[in-house]
């Protein structure tokens, strides 16, 4: 099965929120792929003004292209895209540095602000919107949650309110009792 077919096959399960999902992801992959590919263009030129930028332009071109083809591969691990932000952040950071102080190692720092560089910087800084809402842990819907009319005898749900996360439990060995963490039973399947 090719890549394509797969991931057609994926997006076309008729879930509206997997499909968006899914294309979120691949736009995320096409800015990070799109500053990648601006950085590849740039090597020669920084290799002959400044070698030490140039080596960091072909480690953040690699590093891009291997980003985006995780995002196309893996779209459902949520490490890729916290990756991928963190990792345009970080670009875009260390271009405002290059731009506004000397930087110790490179000689011609500051640089000048190029077109070529705001394009690039405006690419990552959309892979940076795009990638955060997908690697953070999404809460539940008020529209998935149950209305009170819908909870056993018509009250109020603990679910109506904030979402708040169970305590966690351990297996004691030989038992199917769990304890909380503060060691009281928490149920027992006997």
């Amino acid at each position: 099965m090719s890549a394509s077919s797969h991931l057609t096959s994926r997006v076309a399960t008729g879930d509206p929120a997997r499909t968006r999902h899914i294309s979120t992801t691949g736009l995320l992959a096409l800015f990070v792929a799109f500053s990648a590919g601006i950085h590849a263009a740039l090597v020669p030129e920084h290799l002959k003004e400044m070698p030490p930028l140039g080596y960091a332009f072909i480690a953040a071109a690699a590093i891009g292209c291997v980003l985006a083809c995780a995002l196309i591969s893996r779209p459902d691990d949520p490490r890729v895209p916290l990756l991928a932000g963190l990792f345009c952040l970080g670009q875009i950071a260390t271009w405002a540095l290059f731009v506004t102080v000397r930087v110790p190692g490179f000689a011609g720092t500051p640089e000048g602000i190029e077109t070529i560089a705001l394009v690039c910087k405006a690419a990552e800084l959309a892979a940076v919107a795009l990638a955060f809402p997908l690697a953070l842990p999404r809460r539940p819907s008020s529209a998935s949650l149950p209305s009170p009319s819908q909870t056993p005898g018509g009250g109020s749900s603990s679910l109506s309110g904030s979402w708040t996360p169970r305590p966690p439990t351990q297996v004691i060995a030989g038992t199917s009792e769990g304890r909380s963490s503060t060691g009281t039973v928490t149920g027992s399947a006997r």
